[in-house]
């Protein structure tokens, strides 16, 4: 499947082609150190993106999670997903990272805008949400940006680094 957007093409074949290229451009220390999550490993190897890649994503023909490879003019330039789809309260989370080298030339936010598309109208979502480190203030802006809102501010919430950061809690309704 392929979705659409005015500078990315988010698709949805995830097989192990793409894990050199993946590793390359994930390996980045900005990287995880911004994603507020202890499960995106730096350095980011091969074998990190095969995992990633290959693991499962659904259940009894159901999709728990969805990801998508970010592509712009044939370049792999991030990822986006949905995770913990729950069709019975109808929301999800959205998670996204972008290549540094392609920091601040829309992707992400045109991404976001294309998976927010998706969730909405082919997965019949009411909200997305995510949660975003104190720091990461692009990121925030990018989900501003796409008609997220911040529903709170959790303290202390997340050790990185032999120190406590705060999250923003943030979504969007449809």
């Amino acid at each position: 499947m392929e979705l659409k957007g005015n500078i990315v093409i988010l698709s949805d074949d995830l097989d192990g082609k793409n894990a050199v290229e993946i590793s390359k451009i994930a390996s980045d220390p900005e990287i995880s150190r911004s994603i507020g999550s202890h499960g995106f490993p730096f350095p980011y190897t091969e074998e990190d993106a095969l995992f990633f890649l290959e693991k499962n994503r659904s259940a009894g023909g159901f999709y728990f999670q969805r990801d998508f490879i970010i592509r712009s003019e044939g370049r792999i330039v991030g990822i986006i997903g949905l995770s913990d789809i729950d069709s019975e309260d109808m929301n999800a989370h959205v998670g996204y990272w972008i290549g540094k080298a392609y920091w601040n030339h829309g992707y992400a936010s045109d991404a976001l805008s294309v998976i927010c598309n998706y969730a909405d109208h082919v997965l019949h979502l009411r909200k997305l949400y995510t949660r975003v480190l104190e720091f990461n203030l692009r990121s925030l802006r990018v989900l501003m940006k796409n008609g997220f809102v911040v529903e709170g501010f959790i303290r202390d919430c997340f050790r990185m680094d032999n120190r406590f950061y705060s999250m923003f809690d943030v979504s969007r309704l449809f």
